[in-house]
């Protein structure tokens, strides 16, 4: 058997990461707006075996949607699982954004030695925020699209207009 399960979590590697209990910003907390490294990343899982990524693709479909694909290769000796992770950056937003948020997620099982292409359709919400007037919208500019095991292991990124 092959366990492949993910932290939900950021482990830091002491307290003197984490911003004093008094600030109330998000900045240094969550894996979203931490910019040191960690002990342990969110999405961060042990293998039996080894995988590895390629032939990242992102082809808007739409004003605001994106077809994701990738193709994930089972390197190692065992059968196993992987859980591929989505992260979106916004390059260039007119407010405070995370530095990457995980947007899609899937857990494959590939046999040892095989492959599978891996596909995600990023909607809208994946891309909106609220603006400084407290609206929900989907800013025109760009956005990075990077995928890997965690989120200190985005192996492939892509950059896309909306």
């Amino acid at each position: 058997y092959n366990p492949s399960g993910k932290l939900p979590v950021t482990f830091y590697t002491g307290d003197e990461q984490l911003p004093d209990f008094l600030d109330y910003s998000m900045n240094e907390r969550t894996y979203k707006y931490f910019h040191g490294k960690p002990l342990y990343a969110f999405g961060y899982g042990l293998s039996y075996t080894s995988f590895s990524y390629d032939e990242l693709s992102c082809e808007k479909t739409g004003s605001a949607e994106v077809r994701v694909k990738v193709r994930v290769s089972n390197t190692g000796s065992l059968d196993g699982d992987e859980v591929v992770q989505v992260y979106v950056t916004d390059v260039q937003a007119s407010t405070v954004r995370p530095q990457k948020q995980l947007r899609a997620f899937e857990r494959v099982h590939i046999a040892a030695g095989q492959s599978a292409t891996v596909e995600f359709t990023l909607d809208e919400d994946a891309f909106a925020l609220y603006n400084r007037d407290m609206k929900r919208v989907v800013e025109s500019g760009e956005f990075v699209i990077a995928v890997g095991p965690s989120s200190d292991r985005l192996l492939l990124s892509e950059s896309v207009d909306l």
